[in-house]
């Protein structure tokens, strides 16, 4: 006699069961190639634009340190023009002015080429 369990094995062993079975495997190693090669895609977009991303961030804070510098340097003139050393109370007041329309500075100075500050805000 046979057993009940090979005849479920023999059921198996069937044409349509083999087609079945290859459908299921050839679908679910599809679908994990598929998924692959789009997350390999997503993740080449993310770099692309994390890339430009801080290319622009770069680009952005380079140009605001060269506007500051540029702006501290025809500062600096214009102190030097009013006479600093002869009229500090001018000088402070262009100085408090600066700071008041510039928010990203918190504080300002003026020094000798020995290093002594002059004038400070």
């Amino acid at each position: 006699m046979s057993s009940p369990h090979l005849k479920d094995l023999a059921l198996f062993r069937t044409p349509l069961w083999r087609l079945y079975l290859f459908i299921v495997l050839s679908s679910v190693i599809f679908l994990a190639a598929v998924s692959y090669y789009k997350w390999l895609d997503i993740k080449k977009e993310t770099q692309i634009e994390t890339t430009y991303l801080h290319k622009l961030l770069q680009q952005s804070s380079h140009d605001q340190f060269l506007q500051q510098a540029a702006m501290l340097r025809i500062f600096g003139h214009r102190l030097v023009d009013i006479g600093v050393f002869e009229n500090r109370i001018k000088a402070q007041l262009l100085m408090d002015e600066l700071l008041e329309e510039n928010p990203v500075f918190v504080a300002y100075g003026l020094a000798n080429p020995q290093g002594q500050l002059i004038l400070t805000r």
